[in-house]
């Protein structure tokens, strides 16, 4: 990690620009940081995969995919992942409204069984779960 590198003077308002022209791309950041967002203790990311199903993104990289271009409109390189959430959430770029909207169109997506189809598209098997079970 580069902790040297301070964000750019900018980097607050091309984030909250980016959040705003692609509501999937905040939604994913806020699902995948959710414990963040409610302040838990010892807060962990929800897996990739995960916010993948729940939300109905492309494929298995789009998590990941926000999370660099996040860190180039911030920081201008990679390299900063562990200071990602600290920086959306000081700045107020995610919210708990943020994830509370999130949860929305992930429960209205396992309701209408969008979440099984993306579970059959990524050929995905919840942990416990093997191939006699």
């Amino acid at each position: 990690m580069r902790r040297g590198s301070e964000p750019g003077e900018d980097a607050v308002a091309r984030v909250r620009g980016y959040f705003e022209r692609n509501v999937t791309a905040r939604l994913a950041m806020a699902y995948y940081y959710q414990e963040f967002i409610l302040g838990l203790a010892a807060p962990q990311t929800v897996p990739m995969i995960d916010v993948v199903i729940a939300l109905d993104l492309s494929g298995e990289g789009a998590v990941s995919d926000y999370k660099k271009l996040l860190q180039g409109f911030i920081w201008k390189e990679r390299g900063h992942a562990r200071d990602l959430a600290d920086f959306l959430l000081a700045n107020g770029l995610l919210t708990p409204a943020d994830l509370d909207e999130a949860r929305q169109v992930a429960a209205e997506n396992e309701r209408k069984g969008i979440c099984e189809i993306a579970r059959q598209r990524l050929q995905y098997r919840p942990k416990g779960k093997g191939a006699g079970a």
